[in-house]
């Protein structure tokens, strides 16, 4: 099921989903 959601998200947008996740958790950090 996993690599059918990565072949159906294009890794532009799979990657941006992350790099958002990431300054999210930062900013609770901080």
């Amino acid at each position: 099921m996993i690599c059918g959601l990565r072949r159906r998200v294009p890794y532009h947008t799979h990657t941006a989903f992350y790099i958002f996740l990431t300054k999210f958790f930062v900013r609770m950090l901080c």
